[in-house]
């Protein structure tokens, strides 16, 4: 019989340990206590039978972007049990008691980069989509170069990254809202941010009177004939401010013959080049983030919405009965809001339904198509598809 708790403090290292086996990263070498001080066991639920720590899951508190609104996350992670005791339920057992502690801690969505995307949806989370990585010769901005020149209004300011953790998280707070799906955290543990998001890395900040409104995590690798500035995070608040940050990349032509960097799917790259040398190659990765709704009035609360209107639908979702009710969803001067009712409907939704709504991973003729909800009436989609177009997500803070 499984017994969840919270993590033991002196099961800290049990649980790295069960990471690094089921994870890929074995080292028979001892685990530093600052190593073990990074994972608050707060944030982790493990699994114990007869005492014994045999599965976990980690719910990191983030913020995340949903549809330009930031709402309280938690982020899946971790998931383990101890091959010697696996096929008994366990994971299963542990991944419900986590959906209560986001219950508890306020988090009303879920998001996850999943081992197994089937495994995942049989907890109603929905596939969204990954970003993009895009690779070219720097020479193909040499043309911004012109927009380097100093002056009083725009200046550039290079850190090495482990001294710029508090600039990078103001600045990404700010641009978060503009990029749905979009994680941050409140702040780094020290040995997250100094071993994993900072290391070896340069952040690079350009402000416009005295304001920040560009910036770039990356670092550089190799030599003149084959070096590449490796771009993990580029974000701008302005076409003028996009066009500064390809103008320092530029610079580091000579050097740094190759760039690579992150970027959102869907976005129109060819215009950035100008006579390219050759052509760029973009490669997707195959792990895409998984997203769910915890709480549907929460999740739902103040996102935007094109056109004023009504909708009623019945709701049950198995992972979290506390949310089964009829909810009525009404538009107002551009915002949606959610609440239950006693009034009757024959429209339905499941929680995949949902929260592949929420996050814009499908169209609402698609998801009658799955059968994740009932043939809704014509007005109805229209209207559902006029609140919820379909939307790709960006996160380049994978977790």
């Amino acid at each position: 019989m499984l017994e969840i708790q919270t993590l033991k403090q002196e099961d800290r290292e049990t649980s790295f340990r069960l990471s690094q086996y089921s994870f890929g990263y074995w080292s028979d070498g001892p685990v530093s206590e600052e190593t073990l001080d990074a994972f608050d066991v707060n944030n982790t639920l493990g699994g114990y039978e007869n005492g014994q720590l045999v599965s976990k899951v980690s719910v990191w508190p983030f913020q995340q972007s949903v549809r330009g609104v930031m709402k309280p996350m938690g982020g899946l992670a971790g998931v383990v049990t101890d091959p010697l005791h696996r096929k008994k339920g366990y994971v299963s057992q542990v991944i419900a008691k986590s959906f209560e502690k986001m219950r508890d801690d306020g988090q009303v969505v879920s998001s996850l980069y999943p081992f197994l995307e089937t495994f995942y949806e049989k907890f109603g989370y929905v596939k969204s989509n990954e970003y993009v990585w895009l690779k070219y010769p720097t020479k193909n901005l040499m043309h911004y170069l012109p927009y380097t020149e100093h002056s009083d209004e725009w200046t550039l300011e290079k850190h090495i990254a482990n001294d710029a953790q508090d600039a990078y998280q103001s600045f990404m707070h700010r641009v978060a809202p503009r990029h749905h799906g979009y994680v941050v955290s409140n702040q780094f543990p020290d040995y997250i941010w100094k071993n994993y998001r900072a290391k070896d890395q340069f952040i690079l900040l350009l402000k416009q009177n005295g304001r920040s409104v560009g910036l770039l995590r990356y670092k550089i690798s190799g030599n003149m004939h084959g070096g590449e500035m490796t771009i993990n995070d580029i974000f701008w608040m302005s076409i003028a401010a996009r066009n500064r940050l390809f103008g320092y990349i530029a610079m580091h032509e000579v050097n740094l013959p190759t760039t690579a960097m992150a970027i959102p799917m869907g976005v129109n790259f060819q215009q950035w080049f100008q006579n390219p040398t050759q052509n760029p190659e973009s490669i997707i990765d195959y792990v895409c983030m998984m997203c769910r709704v915890i709480d549907p009035i929460g999740a739902i609360t103040d996102l935007p919405a094109a056109n004023n209107g009504r909708f009623l639908f019945n709701y049950q979702d198995p992972q979290c009965p506390w949310t089964d009710a009829t909810y009525e969803m009404v538009a107002e001067n551009g915002r949606l809001h959610l609440q239950k009712t006693n009034q009757t409907t024959p429209n339905s939704l499941t929680p995949k339904s949902l929260s592949a709504l929420v996050f814009g991973t499908l169209s609402t003729e698609e998801l009658m198509y799955q059968g994740w909800c009932n043939t809704l009436s014509e007005d109805d989609v229209n209207l559902l598809d006029s609140w919820f177009p379909t939307q790709l997500v960006f996160n380049s803070n994978k977790f």
